[in-house]
């Protein structure tokens, strides 16, 4: 049957459930034969989900998102017009019912669903929809990452409001992301955050936007369209969302999403706490790491849970990276020198990394883009192999030696050569990639600090205090490598390894005045111009694997592993049998799960 009969078909047996509904909702076709949810079953309303996470919320706002926590509850409150569906990765209609594009490529009429009102029962019109792209993103006095929306011709699309329901995005040239870069981008409800933009507010003070829903907000000064609203945060102990009452998506036999009525996080100070939860049945799901695997196979068939290992990785990266922007000159120097990273890369011991923390369930890293993407290109694959003899060559040529015999490295000045590595604090994972790469650093005659932090204070050294000389930590991926280049164009605001690359039009211009460009960065630019300008993602691909070969050759970031996709979850979760690496009960598009009937 074709996919859109079984769209009509599902839609059909809502209306015998409901009776004949003005509002365009959209029906999730769970069970229906021949789709990709035919495994999936109609779950029970009720009850609330637990998850666990080891990082506060820095905020609530989705434009300002920089880190995985601070995204937790826009993720479940916010949609686009278009999404990728969980379970086939294809872009799907979202708050947008359909959407045209014109025979040029250069323009997208989207139609947006009628009928629907945000949680706080407002009506969802293109006026929402035309403030988050003209008010926010386009307005320069929000710090919205307008660089995954740069054209390769240097402009930015324009938005036209047909009426009420119709929108049109238009680029002055060909741009292969639009659809997802411009579709994708979460509404925000105009009604709600009108006053805190001062271009509609000129009473405000500069960049007031930056700060709106910061983590003190009430509850009523929210709205959102997506399956979960935000209720309630207390720091370091929980986030509680509450079933949108308005959502608009709804299963084959007319049931509103979500099934249930509350989501918590509960904010732990450590991954180890986090599991001894999950095991005492305190929460309901969990990613557990390779070393809980041989108890929770164990003990699971027990205790009512149930443990998945894929055959795939998760997608993101996991690295050690250096402050090329440190203010110590000799440390600078020594970071901005290729040599010195690749000296680090033999002392990166990804074997044992491998073997010890995940168990011999995971892969070895050294690209930007995630494994899982079609744009991952293994032709490029670049291998620092694990040879300390290597490192300690490479470190003599730059001149860096025990000049007093006294075990440690100094520079020619005679300053020992010592600097501290970050990571967040509770993420044991990383804790112990960091004693082992510490400890080969050592063995070099380095004088490392490795020093484990809160998370939150982590992200604000890197992103804006800059005060810091080596971080372990990692990106999250995605299919279509171009949202990245927040990261990897020099004015993104992800660069944070240098900022100065992107000279007085990056970020912390005031600290870097005159641009201090990399050859192989600009090169990176004029890549992400090709692939975005590629009429096809077949074409953008040599591109991508160029890019993937500058960084492994360069080294602005030293990957280390990435372990394999892993989830536990309770029996009585339904559905949650059928999680994957892109879609998990406690993840964002959680609003299919529920309890069992019992």
């Amino acid at each position: 049957m074709p996919k859109k009969a079984l769209v009509v078909l599902s839609l059909v047996l809502v209306f015998a459930s409901v009776g004949a509904l003005a509002q365009d909702y959209r029906v999730l076709p769970l069970g229906v034969a021949g789709t990709p949810y035919a495994d999936l079953v109609i779950g029970t309303r009720g009850g609330t989900l637990r998850t666990s996470m080891i990082s506060n919320p820095r905020h609530f706002n989705s434009i300002m998102v920089r880190d995985t926590a601070s995204a937790w509850v826009p993720d479940r409150m916010f949609h686009g017009l278009i999404e990728r569906d969980t379970m086939t990765m294809e872009y799907v209609p979202v708050l947008a019912k359909s959407w045209e594009v014109a025979a040029d490529g250069l323009s997208i009429t989207f139609h947006l669903r009628q009928g629907l009102v945000w949680s706080d029962g407002e009506p969802f019109t293109a006026a929402d929809v035309m403030f988050t792209w003209e008010d926010l993103w386009l307005n320069p006095d929000v710090d919205a990452r307008r660089v995954v929306w740069e054209l390769p011709d240097g402009t930015l699309p324009s938005f036209e409001k047909i009426d009420d329901y119709t929108v049109r995005v238009r680029v002055t040239t060909w741009f292969r992301p639009l659809l997802s870069a411009v579709g994708g981008t979460a509404i925000l409800p105009r009604h709600k955050l009108w006053q805190e933009v001062r271009k509609l507010n000129p009473a405000l003070e500069a960049c007031r936007f930056n700060t709106a829903w910061g983590v003190d907000v009430r509850p009523e000064q929210m709205a959102g369209m997506g399956p979960f609203v935000f209720a309630e945060f207390i720091p370091d102990l929980m986030i509680r969302m509450v079933r949108n009452p308005n959502y608009w998506q709804f299963d084959p036999a007319g049931n509103r999403l979500p099934y249930f009525d509350e989501v918590r996080v509960l904010i732990v100070e450590s991954i180890d706490v986090g599991v001894l939860m999950f095991r005492n049945a305190e929460t309901d799901a969990i990613s557990p790491r390779p070393e809980d695997l041989a108890i929770f196979l164990a003990e699971g068939p027990v205790r009512g849970y149930r443990t998945v290992i894929g055959d795939i990785p998760f997608f993101g990266q996991e690295f050690l990276t250096f402050h090329q922007d440190v203010p110590d000159a000799n440390l600078r120097g020594l970071f901005r020198d290729l040599r010195f990273r690749r000296a680090v890369a033999h002392a990166t011991d990804v074997d044992t990394i491998i073997d010890t923390i995940f168990m011999g369930l995971g892969v070895r890293q050294w690209s930007p883009v995630a494994i899982p993407s079609p744009f991952f290109a293994p032709e490029m694959k670049y291998v620092y192999e694990y040879d300390l003899e290597k490192s300690a060559a490479l470190l003599d040529a730059i001149g860096i030696m025990d000049r007093d015999r006294d075990g440690i490295r100094e520079f020619a000045d005679g300053t020992p050569v010592e600097f501290e590595i970050f990571t967040n604090a509770g993420n044991t994972l990383r804790e112990q990639i960091g004693l082992i790469i510490s400890d080969d650093l050592r063995a070099l005659g380095l004088s490392v600090i490795f020093t484990p932090i809160p998370f939150a204070d982590l992200v604000g050294r890197i992103t804006t205090a800059g005060d810091w000389d080596g971080v372990i930590i990692g990106f999250t991926g995605g299919i279509d490598p171009h949202g990245a280049g927040v990261i990897w164009k020099r004015t993104g605001d992800l660069h944070f390894w240098r900022f100065s690359a992107g000279g007085p039009d990056g970020r912390l211009p005031e600290k870097f005045p005159v641009a201090d460009p990399v050859e192989w960065n600009a090169r990176v630019d004029e890549l992400w111009d090709l692939q975005a300008a590629a009429l096809s993602d077949e074409a953008a691909y040599p591109f991508f694997a160029e890019f993937q070969r500058l960084v492994a050759e360069n080294l602005p970031l030293i990957y280390t592993a990435q372990r394999f996709f892993t989830f536990a979850h309770y029996n009585h979760l339904g559905n949650a049998e059928w999680s994957n690496v892109n879609a998990t009960a406690v993840g964002p598009g959680g609003s299919i799960f529920s309890f069992r009937r019992r």
